[in-house]
């Protein structure tokens, strides 16, 4: 459909909805999982790089329900171990291949590496913008946001695809780092006997930031001086089914409103004594109603479609499949009658709405 075209606005709701797909980030995700001792029982030790003394790794899994596009940051609570140059953490998707987060300090191929120490607090894991893991001998690595390391450039660089085990283990960026839904699962292993340590827990961030839905555009006053006005509450997502309420408020009252929805992002076209805040072509979601008070007409309505639900089918009609795309672009505008225009001007339009569909 497009505006070349006589729209039909005989049927009940209209609110306004284009939807744009863009290469936005999915939805930040934060996932928690437990700690425990490093090494997990007795003492480190093995054959560095291929045969950790097994059963020594610290093994914490965490269910992550959605694909993963990015690792944002990798969180360690309260780790504590002496002797940094022991330590190797590998991030494991669920595939089952790993991804160095870092790789023992200080380590030039032979002896032990770096003799500082970890005194607890906060180390956080990112791809860039952090401080350097330290690789000076006895330098001590104290809580801090560090950038991901894959080994001493003096000599103890991984070489990516190097196994430990059965498990092949690379030098992926972390913000590079993708894979399924299902078990992701931090390694800690301590390749030397002789020191311990601990974390309390850890914490898995994935899949960038969500931008906060953003209002744009300008609505049109209705016949009775209301300003109509468009927003939402939870959170839009492209698999939970349910929580995302596009909604509004300062509508005329009782009147029929529906969602349209397209491909081309936001609009700023003269339409119907107002402003048509969304690209052509228009899709629409099945009608519903401003509600608010019983007559006569004021700006009590306050009209809202759950989009998740309608995006997996819940409320009928037939939704574009990329509304349960995570990182698709929605740009929205209500739409609703208003009897006190002459046709075809007789219609009340809300400013518009950006937001992006998380996973």
């Amino acid at each position: 459909m497009s505006f070349a075209t006589r729209l039909d606005f005989s049927s009940a709701a209209i609110a306004l909805c284009a939807v744009a797909l863009f290469s936005a980030g999915a939805s930040a995700q934060n996932y928690p999982g437990s700690g425990g001792p490093i090494p997990s029982s007795g003492t480190g030790g093995g054959t560095y790089p291929s045969t950790p003394l097994a059963g020594t790794e610290l093994s914490s899994a965490v269910a992550v329900p959605s694909s993963v596009t990015s690792v944002d940051k990798i969180t360690l609570n309260n780790w504590t171990h002496t002797w940094v140059g022991d330590m190797q953490i590998v991030l494991v998707d669920p595939t089952g291949v790993g991804h160095n987060v870092m790789v023992r300090p200080g380590f030039t191929g032979s002896g032990f590496g770096n003799s500082g120490d970890r005194t607890g607090g906060l180390y956080e894991f990112v791809p860039s913008g952090g401080v350097a893991v330290p690789h000076a001998a006895a330098a001590p690595m104290p809580a801090a946001t560090y950038n991901q390391d894959f080994g001493n450039p003096g000599g103890g660089l991984w070489v990516s695809g190097t196994s430990i085990g059965a498990m092949v283990v690379n030098n992926t960026p972390m913000n590079t780092i993708t894979g399924p839904s299902g078990n992701w699962t931090l390694k800690i292993f301590d390749w030397a006997s002789g020191d311990v340590g601990n974390i309390d827990s850890w914490i898995l961030h994935v899949n960038g930031s969500l931008p906060a839905p953003t209002p744009y555009c300008t609505a049109k006053v209705t016949s009775n001086a209301c300003i109509p006005s468009i927003g939402s509450t939870g959170v839009p997502s492209a698999s939970t089914g349910s929580g995302f309420l596009v909604n509004g408020t300062q509508f005329m009252n009782n009147k029929n409103c529906l969602l349209f929805y397209g491909v081309t992002g936001q609009a700023a076209i003269p339409f119907q004594g107002g402003t048509l805040c969304v690209s052509a072509p228009i899709k629409r979601t099945p009608g519903t109603n401003t509600l608010g008070n019983p007559p006569p007409n004021d700006c009590s309505g306050v009209p809202s479609i759950d989009m998740n639900l309608f995006a997996v089918g819940g409320l009928g009609g037939t939704p574009l499949a990329a509304l349960t795309v995570a990182g698709t672009v929605v740009d929205c505008q209500w739409w609703g009658r208003d009897p006190g225009f002459a046709a075809p001007n007789n219609t009340q339009l809300s400013n518009g709405l950006e937001y992006t569909v998380g996973p």
